[in-house]
């Protein structure tokens, strides 16, 4: 029994941009005005902010992933198939297959309905596409409903997706934006005074967002042939949108603190996002020789993650006939010759 197999793993290389500002700085310095004349409105003392200070204390660029991952699977599997065969007058049925098998089925005479279970094999294919926007800064904490996080997770979908209508800069080396805050050798803000710039590392490397996202692309199957499939990483994009951190500062009229919020504006969007000191100080978990990290390993990684469905395949192929697919069993198991030879 042959079979026409290959194991194409197309993954592509990840890439990286810096979302430019939409909201510039005199006009974030302007909302921030009305942002505080809004929280501290209920202040009895405060009138339109006078007694407010606002301050730009950072400006920061955080992390998020857009990646896409496709499969197809084109293989045979064995079924049953349940036949019920009802008659009044026949006492005995033949039925004759494509192979001209012959199969007699005696007909209950008193029941005049018998069954009758055939085996045969249906020829399947089965394809997923999924695109997914991974937010790897946004960390906070909420209790919903079910159905409550599903709608939350299409607003943050649609949300991020949103940045790549904006104009994107590439960013060829993550190091030197972290360090020097330039790509390509120009600052990526002109208008910068006392205010620190922050570029935050992402909490998950391509490697990890990838093999996320893969799995959901992967299909349960129990083959007795397989034709052909692949597996693609059609995009693994690490953006940077910008924000503004405003330091917000009611006083008295003596100029004594009275309560400080920080406060986080999308410099895109203009969402606003009430944030604790000790975000402040974020800087992400993952050092930057990892983050781009993208190569065939990443699909080993995968596919030694998802365990159960890929042994039923290499288990359909064993019983079809190894040598007639010379390597693939070890390809999907993530196994080598290095590791045949220790055995």
């Amino acid at each position: 029994m042959e079979s026409n197999v290959s194991i194409p793993i197309k993954i592509c290389e990840p890439r990286s941009f810096f979302v430019k500002p939409v909201i510039n700085r005199f006009q974030a310095t302007a909302k921030a005005g009305s942002r505080s004349e809004k929280i501290f409105r209920v202040k009895s003392f405060i009138r339109k902010g006078k007694n407010v200070n606002v301050k730009l204390v950072k400006r920061r660029l955080a992390p998020f992933w857009n990646v896409r991952c496709r499969s197809r699977f084109h293989y045979d599997r064995e079924t049953n198939y349940d036949l019920h065969i009802v008659d009044g007058d026949a006492v005995e049925i033949t039925i004759k297959t494509l192979n001209d098998q012959e199969i007699v089925v005696p007909v209950n005479r008193k029941t005049r309905s018998e069954s009758i279970v055939i085996g045969g094999w249906e020829r399947c294919i089965t394809e997923r596409d999924i695109t997914e926007y991974i937010d790897t800064y946004s960390s906070e904490s909420r209790s919903f409903s079910l159905k409550t996080k599903d709608m939350q997770k299409r607003d943050e979908q649609a949300q991020l997706s949103s940045y790549l209508s904006n104009l994107s800069i590439p960013i060829h080396d993550l190091p030197t934006l972290y360090q020097d805050h330039t790509i390509d050798g120009k600052v990526i803000f002109s208008d910068v005074e006392d205010e620190d710039i922050q570029v935050i590392l992402p909490d998950e490397p391509a490697n990890r967002i990838v093999s996320e996202v893969m799995k959901k692309v992967m299909v349960s199957i129990d083959p007795i042939r397989i034709h052909d499939w692949s597996l693609s990483v059609d995009t693994a994009d690490l953006y940077y949108r910008p924000f503004y951190i405003f330091e917000l500062e009611q006083v008295d009229n003596d100029g004594n603190i009275l309560e400080i919020r920080y406060e986080q504006l999308d410099a895109i969007r203009g969402d606003w996002r009430t944030i604790t000191s000790s975000e402040i100080e974020r800087v992400g978990r993952v050092p930057w020789d990892k983050i781009m990290m993208l190569t065939i390993d990443a699909s080993l990684v995968v596919l030694q993650e998802l365990g159960g469905p890929w042994v039923r395949v290499a288990s359909g192929l064993t019983q079809v006939g190894i040598d007639n697919v010379p390597g693939i069993v070890e390809d999907m198991q993530g196994t080598n010759d290095e590791d045949e030879s220790s055995k």
